[in-house]
């Protein structure tokens, strides 16, 4: 079996048991406090270009978990109740608004298991890129060590089945580095276009850590 044989046939077991155990997990746990709130701002932000409730966080991985939803019959969430309400009268609310959006007016579990279904996506990604340049400083069976060791981590397994920004944070994070490390050894198109693109989602999001 050639090397790049041998690598796609790791990365297909890795992302079958990735995406077999998280969605395993992720259907077992209700929703966690800040769950909600993720969600339906989102939602609010990519089917509203409502940007109102909880600023507090960038929306774009919010936005992409809530992808799913825009595509399920049914699923709305009405802003116009903010209209007319100056923030500080809304915002301590927004708990209650994320709460009847999820619970009362939508079936929660298949809204949570779709926007999770989205995380779990990046944290495969995140996965793939740990491998290769694992393979890429010490080699191919480290690489595989290192695929492992990230495939049973209870951390970062836990945050890849949730609708919440650290995941997203940490892929792009990562990447950045990754990539700005491939352009030092090969400048190429390939390499740069990576590294900017990881660079700018990294840098969108990096306000979720002051």
């Amino acid at each position: 079996m050639g090397r790049g044989m041998r690598r796609l046939t790791v990365l297909a077991i890795f992302l079958m048991a990735y995406f077999a155990m998280e969605i395993s997990s992720y259907t077992q746990k209700s929703a966690t406090y800040d769950e909600p709130l993720h969600l339906a701002a989102g939602y609010a932000a990519l089917a509203k270009h409502d940007h109102r409730l909880d600023p507090t966080h960038p929306p774009l991985v919010r936005m992409w978990a809530a992808l799913p939803l825009l595509f399920m019959p049914g699923v709305d969430f009405d802003t116009t109740r903010f209209d007319g309400l100056t923030q500080d009268v809304w915002m301590p609310r927004q708990n209650t608004y994320a709460h009847e959006f999820l619970y009362v007016r939508h079936d929660a579990d298949a809204l949570l298991n779709r926007a999770r279904g989205m995380i779990v996506v990046l944290g495969a990604l995140l996965g793939v890129l740990i491998f290769y340049w694992a393979e890429a400083m010490l080699g191919f069976a480290t690489a595989v060590l290192a695929l492992l060791f990230y495939l049973l981590s209870p951390n970062l397994g836990a945050h890849a089945s949730l609708v919440t920004t650290d995941l997203g944070v940490t892929c792009f994070y990562f990447g950045t580095i990754f990539f700005l490390w491939r352009v030092q050894h090969r400048l190429s198109a390939g390499n740069v276009g990576g590294f900017v693109r990881c660079f700018a989602l990294a840098g969108v999001l990096a306000w979720v850590l002051i």
